[in-house]
């Protein structure tokens, strides 16, 4: 049976400290050790660890080291700018790692993950939870097989409003830096990273591999009163030929769920979260088919990666997978500055932690440039203003956003 730690279990570290607590109660795994340090705070939490015969912790590299050489995986659901470091910490104390996303802020951290993951002949999975839907890899082989012809486009959208309570839950979120690591946060870089990450797997030439990141041009502005991007729009050319587009904002009027357009010249494919897998051919023939969701998808990665640990051809979802939506949102933030959406472009509505920053007509201006496949700086929206196209090519790092 694995043996398995965890480092956290406080905000969204609480879903895989559930998860893995009910399959230690059910004899699946053993929980070996966490390191929480809130333990006064989290007592309920603890108390049950330990009733399991969980071993607690007040900091993450003592449970590494006392660990070390014992534990199969290590589970790191911690705040980006902690990524690098514990990952790299684990994979040194001879453990695997199931690493939430985005993998890291920067593309070096990515590498450098990379690099103690061949020095130590170890894994990271990413849990980039799409990527572990059994549709994921239909939807590759529907695209390899040729069935939609050559591919002219990969697109995806999301309008996903969120309040104050969102952007002040943490130290990082709404933020470039954290803990004196970029960040980076945004709707590409947390809520809707696993688009961009799905589209790149998609646009990969064999089942398994992702893109090859070319160069970016991107659109970042916010409504709310962060420092880093509410509103993205992003244009990514791969060395693939397959052109991708992304859409998002937490500044909308309305939800709408985020769903994937693959575009070819025999026909459409499309992905709409959690709810449908549709793939209609110019033949006229249609299929729609269900999509996984919810638990299922959490449950089905952490198999995959308990399985993973003894067989390496599971599939999983790589940090060379990961460093593409990495490598994008970097160079999204030397395209171009965050820019201030103006004041009489803004609503706010609500209260307190309710309180809501949205742009009027944000709805349909997003909808409208999707359609045409254009960023809205394109469509002649006036303060969304695309940024230069940066070429990402060969030994390319990421030095800092633009200014």
């Amino acid at each position: 049976m694995k043996k398995v730690c965890l480092i956290g279990v406080s905000a969204f570290a609480s879903v895989h400290y559930h998860q893995l607590v009910r399959e230690a109660q059910a004899g699946r795994l053993i929980l070996a050790g966490a390191a929480v340090i809130n333990q006064d705070e989290e007592k309920d939490k603890c108390d049950k660890l330990r009733s399991l015969g969980c071993r607690l912790f007040n900091d993450y590299r003592a449970m590494l080291e006392s660990l070390k050489g014992t534990a199969d995986l290590c589970v790191i659901p911690t705040g980006i700018a902690w990524h690098e470091r514990m990952t790299c910490a684990a994979l040194d104390a001879g453990m695997n790692v199931l690493l939430e996303k985005p993998a890291a802020g920067t593309v070096q951290e990515v590498d450098a993950m990379i690099a103690a993951e061949k020095r130590n002949r170890r894994f990271v999975a990413i849990a980039y939870q799409n990527m572990y839907m059994r549709q994921a890899l239909m939807m590759k082989d529907t695209i390899l097989i040729g069935q939609l012809g050559r591919i002219h486009m990969i697109k995806s959208m999301c309008l996903w409003p969120r309040d104050k309570e969102y952007f002040t839950r943490n130290g990082w979120c709404g933020h470039l830096k954290a803990a004196d690591r970029w960040v980076l946060d945004s709707p590409a870089q947390n809520a809707n990273a696993h688009e961009i990450n799905l589209m790149c797997f998609l646009a990969g030439t064999t089942r398994t591999t992702s893109a090859t990141v070319a160069s970016v041009t991107a659109e970042l502005a916010h409504a709310n009163p962060i420092d880093s991007a509410d509103t993205v729009g992003l244009r990514v050319r791969t060395a693939e030929g397959v052109p991708i587009l992304y859409l998002a904002t937490h500044a909308s009027e309305s939800n709408v769920d985020p769903r994937i357009i693959v575009r070819g010249e025999k026909g459409t494919m499309t992905w709409h979260y959690f709810r449908s897998l549709t793939v209609c051919t110019s033949d006229g023939e249609t299929a729609v088919l269900p999509v996984d969701g919810g638990d299922f998808l959490r449950d089905n990665m952490l198999k995959a990666v308990l399985d993973r640990i003894d067989d390496p051809a599971v599939f999983v979802c790589t940090l060379e997978h990961a460093r593409s939506q990495v490598l994008v949102v970097n160079a999204a933030h030397q395209s171009c500055r965050v820019s201030t959406v103006p004041k009489d472009r803004i609503r706010v509505t609500g209260e307190g932690d309710r309180e809501y920053h949205c742009i009027p007509r944000i709805d349909n201006l997003m909808t409208d440039a999707f359609g045409r496949e254009r960023l809205l700086g394109e469509t002649g929206v006036e303060w969304a203003r695309p940024g230069t196209c940066i070429d990402v090519t060969g030994a390319w790092r990421f030095d800092g956003p633009a200014t």
